[in-house]
Formats: C-alpha cells, sequence, structure tokens
C-alpha cells in the first residue's frame, strides 16, 4: 500500500506503467517524450505525440497556422507568418519537413511498451532527463534536429532538400517487440524487413500523392533515414535516386547476402529482393 511505499518497503509485484507514470503501482507521474516536447507552452506533450494549443499545429506545434495558408517574405528571405523560419532570412542549404501522418513517426513512441524502445531520451522521477544508447533513436534525433533547424523552410518551393521523417528502425525492430496493432507472428507474409520496406513505400505513396514535389526532382533531393541494422538495403528499390541516411554503413547495391544474425531481420531472399533498394 502507499504507507508501506512511502516507508521504502519493497513491493511484492510492480506494475507495467505507461510512459506517463512510474513507480511500484504507477503512483508518480513523468514527463512523456514527444518531437521537441512539443515547443510548449505551444503544445502538450501527450504519451507521445502532442496536442497542439489553438494557433499551432505541425508535428511538434512548431507552426502557426496562419502559415500554413500565408506564406511571405521574411527578412529577404520567402518564409512563412508565424512558426518555423519567422523573423530570420532563409539559409541555404534549406529544407522542407513533410507533416506525414504520425502512423509514420511520433506513432511508434506512443506505443511503444518498453521506456527505452524507439528513443534517444526519456525521463523518470523527477522528470529527470535519462538518455538512452538506443541505436535506432537517430530518427527521432533527426527528425527533432531538423524541424527546430534555422534552415528549415515551411515553403517547399523554398527548399532544396525535402525530409521524409518516417521512423522505419523503430518500426522493423518491433516485429520483435509484439505491440496492440502488429507483430511478426500474425503477419505470415514476410518478416520484418518486407513489412519494413512496406512501410516506407507507404510513406513514399503518401508524399508522391499529396505533393508535386518528388516528381519535380525524381526524387534526387529527397532524404530518408534508415538507421536499421542493415542500413538502406531494405529501403523500397523506388528509393533508388534518393539521399538515405544509415548510420551503419550498409550501402552497397548487390549485396550477396544479409548480414544479420536475426533471422527474422533477413531481408535476402528471391521472392522480396527485387522490391529491396539492394536489388
Amino acid at each position: 500500500d502507499e504507507a508501506a511505499l512511502a516507508r521504502g518497503v519493497a513491493p511484492l509485484f510492480s506494475c507495467g506503467c505507461y510512459e506517463d507514470a512510474t513507480g511500484a503501482a504507477c503512483e508518480l507521474p513523468v514527463r512523456s517524450v514527444c518531437l521537441n516536447q512539443c515547443n510548449a507552452p505551444q503544445g502538450v506533450c501527450v504519451r507521445g505525440w502532442c496536442r497542439c494549443a489553438a494557433g499551432f499545429g505541425g508535428a511538434d506545434c512548431s507552426i502557426a497556422l496562419p502559415a500554413l495558408a500565408a506564406p511571405r517574405e521574411v527578412d529577404g528571405g520567402s518564409s512563412a507568418a508565424g512558426g518555423a523560419g519567422e523573423g530570420r532570412g532563409r539559409l541555404r542549404p534549406s529544407v522542407f519537413v513533410y507533416d506525414l501522418p504520425s502512423e509514420f513517426n511520433s506513432w511508434t513512441a506512443e506505443t511503444r511498451m518498453t521506456a527505452s524502445d524507439c528513443v534517444y531520451r526519456r525521463y523518470k522521477e523527477g522528470n529527470e532527463t535519462v538518455w538512452e544508447n538506443y541505436a535506432f533513436g537517430l530518427e527521432l534525433a533527426l527528425h527533432e534536429a531538423l524541424l527546430v533547424s534555422p534552415h528549415r523552410t515551411l515553403n517547399p518551393r523554398d527548399a532544396d532538400f525535402f525530409f521524409v521523417p518516417v521512423h522505419g528502425g523503430c518500426y522493423i525492430s518491433r516485429f520483435t517487440r509484439p505491440t496492440p496493432r502488429h507483430n511478426l507472428y500474425v503477419k505470415p507474409r514476410g518478416g520484418a524487413p518486407i513489412l519494413g520496406n512496406a512501410h516506407y513505400r507507404a510513406a513514399l505513396d503518401w508524399v508522391r500523392s499529396r505533393h508535386p514535389w518528388w516528381n519535380v526532382s525524381g526524387g534526387a533531393d529527397h532524404m530518408f533515414a534508415f538507421p536499421h541494422d542493415e542500413g538502406s538495403c531494405v529501403a523500397p528499390i523506388e528509393l533508388r535516386p534518393a539521399i538515405l541516411i544509415s548510420s551503419w554503413g550498409r550501402t552497397e547495391l548487390g549485396p550477396r547476402n544479409s548480414t544479420t544474425t536475426m533471422g527474422e531481420h533477413n531481408w535476402y531472399n528471391r521472392r522480396t529482393l527485387p522490391l529491396m533498394y539492394a536489388s
């Protein structure tokens, strides 16, 4: 009971807490992890996703909503009214960050079942920051950095590069740590890399169906992160023209094998190889 906990008596059991609580009985509130912590007070972090205050939007609540419909010139550079880029000239190279549906990025943080999964930082009692060495935290770190970068532009016509924020490494790793929405054992038609390949392709389809910018350059100025063990080998073959960012270094074309020691992460099979960047 609470009195025993207060006396420091070790509990006979402990609860599995949601991200915003800790303690044996989940009795202690803690801060959740969100993209740039939702640029509070412009938004509030709720278990992995941002609930933006009135007048703000975007994945991390960094955009003043009039900016979405009222681009204008700021300090000699084309920016937008409010939000990222206001009050400063356009810096080169400039980057436009797509505001993808949450299923491609923040959903991975919202639904994680292990506190250290998919993030490079989290919070413990007293809201003290805990730094993680989770390999795929690159996705979150890069996404956050570009959202607050002075090189970010809200006007895609000004962009030198386009960043597509898919947290695919985390998504692929989920198939060995089941969540209510998906796991390796209820997807019998393929292993984790095949499903990850399809996940990136779905994001690309979303971009191409809603924006013209991929077709303008043939994808050559579009950036994706691939921090998973096999790097960009699992990328859809459609991303051949794009810029693929990998912390593992596996970027070659036509490799003769998959190097992973985890069978469920083996992407190298004849049936699905034609779908892969590495083919």
